[in-house]
């Protein structure tokens, strides 16, 4: 019951976190508008620590374009460098990226030379898509004898928008390199080129079983491995759901035989993400199915001793129905790799017989792959 108490308050925590993910974004997408405004007027430093708030709030990697942007404008290579490398880490899969990746060569090659350096051809010229929120280059300077950088043409008969979207509008598809915001922030989604696009995962984990009951007598930890799949939902957001799948292999050396045990489990699971940065998570999951079980003799300890005139007799593998509660601490290593450790109860209810309910306590340590 203790056991179960815990459990319970855990998934409490977690459903009473839901209000919070929703005041983190709203509150990102205010500092989003607010850098977009300085950084309008050329207010360069105040747009910068906006977004920094912002991004502190929510990690979406259009936070880190952004502030990338501002640096440039300011004439200050180096930490535009950085943040657009940051930027690029964590959107791996970021549109843009060829026109990021030319604007990274375009400022070492200015830090290396000392000097100034152009922009690449192709890059600054960017139109921005409808709808989204791009500003117009500001001012980086006084005014010089050379032309100014060509900027995106403005209709006049169809002047920008005043309004931002709605927080349940999504990203634009593509970012403007003249020098603006790459896109807002909306409510419950990173940007569409971060890690809210790896939804998927495999996973693979090794441990060990503790036998705490079911056997007559006492039985040593077992080698214990699982493999598994899933899909998060709303993969981007503060607390997420997972539904997928696993495969568990574990066994039983006893003196008469070694007895195996394979399961099959329908998954799902609540994590949350701890920190700002997206990288320490902690996940609860319930998993239900099956389990079989391999190579069962008559006088296992698995089994009540049979009546003195008779002998059990054992036809082929047993099946169980099979319950997992887990607990796991994450840590991101990058945006698609993670390393997950932890603990899972297993239980089996008796079955007429064996000696008594299956139950384990497994610890396992993997590595999960997302995509």
């Amino acid at each position: 019951m203790a056991c179960l108490s815990v459990w319970g308050a855990v998934i409490v925590l977690l459903a009473g976190t839901g209000a919070v993910r929703a005041e983190d974004a709203e509150r990102a997408r205010q500092f989003f508008q607010q850098g977009s405004k300085l950084y309008d007027v050329g207010q360069f430093d105040k747009a910068i620590e906006a977004w920094q708030h912002g991004y502190e709030e929510k990690p979406d990697p259009s936070f880190l374009f952004n502030i990338a942007q501002a640096f440039r404008q300011k004439e200050d290579p180096a930490k535009a460098l950085f943040f657009y490398k940051s930027y690029l880490r964590n959107a791996p899969k970021a549109q843009n990226r060829t026109d990021v990746e030319q604007r990274i060569a375009a400022l070492q090659k200015q830090l290396d030379s000392g000097g100034k350096a152009t922009a690449p051809a192709g890059v600054g010229t960017t139109t921005p898509p409808p709808g989204a929120v791009s500003p117009l280059t500001p001012p980086a300077g006084p005014p010089s004898s050379a032309p100014p950088a060509a900027a995106p043409p403005v209709a006049v008969s169809s002047p920008p928008p005043t309004t931002l979207p709605s927080v349940t509008s999504p990203p634009p598809a593509t970012d403007a390199m003249v020098g603006a915001p790459a896109a807002s922030v909306t409510a419950g989604s990173e940007s569409a080129n971060g890690p809210a696009d790896l939804a998927w995962d495999v996973s693979a984990a090794i441990g060990s079983d503790f036998w705490s009951s079911g056997v007559q007598g006492t039985a040593d930890p077992s080698f214990a491995f699982t493999i598994g799949a899933g899909y998060r939902f709303d993969s981007a957001s503060r607390l997420q759901f997972r539904l997928g799948g696993i495969f568990g292999y574990t066994f039983l050396n006893e003196s008469v035989s070694k007895v195996t045990f394979l399961s099959f489990l329908a998954d799902a699971a609540l994590e949350l993400r701890l920190d700002t940065a997206g990288r320490w998570l902690i996940a609860a999951d319930l998993g239900l199915g099956g389990m079989s079980v391999i190579g069962l003799k008559p006088k296992s300890s698995l089994l009540d001793p049979p009546p003195s005139t008779l002998m059990w007799t054992v036809d082929g593998a047993q099946g169980l129905p099979l319950t997992r509660l887990g607990l796991a601490a994450q840590f991101r290593l990058r945006p698609d790799l993670t390393l997950f450790a932890g603990p899972s109860i297993n239980t089996s209810p008796k079955k007429e017989h064996f000696h008594a309910a299956i139950g384990r306590l497994e610890t396992t340590v993997g590595l999960a792959y997302r995509f």
